[in-house]
């Protein structure tokens, strides 16, 4: 599969590591070499997305048609969860975008949850992951508008709009970290963000919205403000070089991604002696650095080929916008038909030999010194190690220098791979490659975690006498009871054994055992609600009122609760908890690597002189509750 996008066509943007190559020359590949295969590559805005119960939110699909591929793509989600669905969309032959409408049931259980967005074409297909957080109804949603990309760079002024649905909000505020941006007491919610009195750097972006004594948050947008113009690097050939091949690429190098769009043919042009065009294509690499300009026909013997980079009114410029100031153009001295006695080298691979924490669903990218013959290379590359992943799929780019390997099946957690090449490899001419490649690399590893109940800060608490008689485990509650005290139950959890280097938590499972009900607590307390809180390190035992206990009974929810149905109630009844653990240990400098939870029936008491409870006792579940955490490290 080639690295980059052809600029005879619309052309977007798509980031993936390339090696810069620098060599002299290149030749030319064999007469009748087969054409590259057509693909597509799929894009997706948002890659994260909050939506209330029962409601409906649009991605936007676009579609990056390589190689000449025209056909049509068809667009649906892959094997959805229950109760998110989507009709399925067509992008006709030609065309670029569409619209996916994602709808939620009203009785989906709030919760984050990972799509997979595929497009197919015959035996093509390409897949994207969104993340779609699913709210609870009632509660504001609060959603971006502007910029609808996870991450923007911008050199100036930059517009920024939430919505909020759901409710009337009382406050939105625009945070910036930790600081108020702006705030608004109404809609509209847009706010022109200077940026000029900011440093260079990247900002994460928050909008918080409050109701009723409420916090809602939206997702998060990172604003990387960049005044500084994009420099060249590198060059292949290098300015004045000579003897250069007339077979020859011309690979430029910059010290950041530029815009696809303002690299085309246009403006990025070759010329001979005399200021004579030469007619060529212009494609961007998958990380956007690096500008390969492709002669048509073999560039023209003895002659001086001058490169452009942009013109004074069509600069090339950099995500953010900043134009690149040249030196605009570099020229070299080409040679005559010449006999390659060079052996291939491999300038670069991704992976990286020896790297660890690589995605379970990588690639194998190859990037030799000159055009190879294909059919060489094939039979000499092998996966050494494990067994079983020789009968993936091999793709190459148009000029035979970069080879791909997509793997048969996803990568197991921790699969220590080993690949080859021999020197049974050979260039264009016939070379052998000048010595067997051997490399290695790790895949991202899965961890499972399980904390036991910290007995510092897990137990009820009742209102209003606000008093802790232990920190043991011996019975806990939560409800009501016959003197129409409210008991609410406490459970924290210390999560210090998980290793710093973690890169994300999969999953966060919530296990409370609770022996039995007395009374009717549902039926005459309403919903049971676990809610996110941070009360400290300690819940204090006293006899007497406690206004540190009473401060810990209503401390304000970190986030939206979650409605726990009786059905979920057990030995023990398990609650997801993913988002809620993945916001405490962002936070685990401030939080001491706590995460703490509270209980509570939407209904205080029934006032009616009768037990109405959760209960459990150390008799008959000598462990009241733990928290078991999945997540993946290096």
């Amino acid at each position: 599969m080639t690295n980059r996008l052809r600029l005879l066509t619309p052309l977007f943007s798509f980031f993936l590591l390339f090696g810069c190559i620098n060599v002299p020359e290149v030749v030319d590949p064999p007469d009748g070499g087969e054409n590259p295969a057509q693909d597509f590559e799929l894009g997706v805005t948002p890659l994260e997305e909050t939506v209330a119960q029962g409601g409906v939110k649009t991605l936007q699909v676009t579609v990056v048609r390589k190689n000449g591929f025209q056909g049509s793509v068809d667009v649906a989600l892959e094997k959805p969860p229950a109760g998110v669905s989507a009709p399925s969309v067509t992008i006709p032959e030609s065309g670029t975008t569409a619209t996916l409408r994602v709808s939620v049931a009203a009785n989906l259980p709030p919760r984050r949850l990972s799509l997979t967005v595929r497009g197919s074409s015959g035996t093509i297909q390409q897949d994207r992951s969104v993340a779609l957080n699913v709210v609870s109804q009632g509660n504001l949603t609060v959603s971006w508008v502007s910029p609808s990309e996870s991450r923007s760079a911008v050199n100036g002024p930059v517009s920024l709009e939430v919505s909020v649905e759901g409710a009337q909000a009382e406050q939105v505020e625009l945070m910036k970290g930790a600081t108020v941006l702006h705030t608004w007491t109404a809609a509209p919610y847009v706010y022109q963000w200077s940026t000029a009195e900011e440093a260079e750097g990247e900002f994460a972006l928050k909008a918080r919205a409050t109701r009723g004594g409420t916090t809602y948050f939206s997702d998060a947008r990172t604003i990387a403000v960049d005044r500084s113009a994009p420099q060249v690097e590198s060059r292949m050939p290098t300015a004045g070089a000579t003897q250069v091949s007339v077979a020859a690429e011309i690979r430029v190098r910059f010290s950041e991604a530029v815009r696809g769009a303002s690299v085309t043919p246009s403006n990025v042009t070759l010329s001979g002696s005399g200021g004579s065009s030469i007619p060529a294509t212009v494609e961007v690499s998958s990380d956007g650095r690096t500008v390969t300009v492709a002669p048509v026909n073999r560039l023209p013997t003895s002659t001086t080929v001058t490169v452009n980079l942009g013109t004074s009114t069509q600069p090339v410029v950099d995500l953010a916008g900043n134009a690149f100031a040249g030196p605009r153009e570099f020229s070299f001295a080409t040679e005559g038909p010449a006999t390659d006695t060079t052996p291939p080298t491999i300038l670069s691979t991704t992976p990286g030999n020896a790297a660890i924490g690589i995605a379970r669903n990588t690639l194998i990218e190859i990037v030799f010194s000159e055009p190879m013959n294909k059919a060489s290379v094939e039979g000499a590359f092998v996966i050494l190690a494990p067994a079983g992943l020789n009968t993936g799929t091999l793709r190459w780019n148009t000029s035979s220098t970069v080879m791909t390997y997509s793997f048969p099946t996803e990568l197991s957690y921790g699969t220590e791979l080993r690949w080859q090449i021999s020197t049974n490899a050979r260039d264009t001419e016939g070379n052998a490659l000048a010595e067997t490649a051997a490399q290695t690399f790790r895949t991202i590893r899965q961890g499972i975690a399980t904390f036991a109940f910290d007995s510092e800060t897990s137990g009820s608490v009742d209102s209003p006498g606000f008093f802790r008689q232990t920190s043991f485990y011996n019975v806990a509650m939560v409800g009501d009871s016959a003197g129409n005290f409210i008991d609410r139950l406490f459970l924290g959890f210390q999560m210090s054994t998980l290793p710093e280097e973690l890169t994300v938590i999969r999953q966060a499972r919530l296990k409370w055992w609770t022996g039995r009900q007395i009374g009717d607590p549902f039926g005459k307390l309403g919903k049971l609600i676990l809610e996110p809180v941070n009360i400290g390190d300690v819940l204090p035992i006293k006899f007497d009122t406690n206004p540190e206990l009473e401060k810990a009974y209503y401390s304000h929810p970190l986030a939206s609760g979650i409605n726990i149905p009786p059905s979920s109630i057990g030995r023990p009844g398990i609650t997801d908890v993913t988002p809620m653990v993945i916001a405490d240990w962002a936070n685990r400098a401030s939080r001491n690597k706590r995460t703490q939870y509270r209980l509570r029936f939407e209904i205080g008491t029934a006032g009616d002189g009768t037990l109405h409870r959760l209960y459990s006792d150390s008799e008959s579940d000598p462990k009241l509750a733990e928290l078991e955490i999945s997540y993946e490290y290096p």
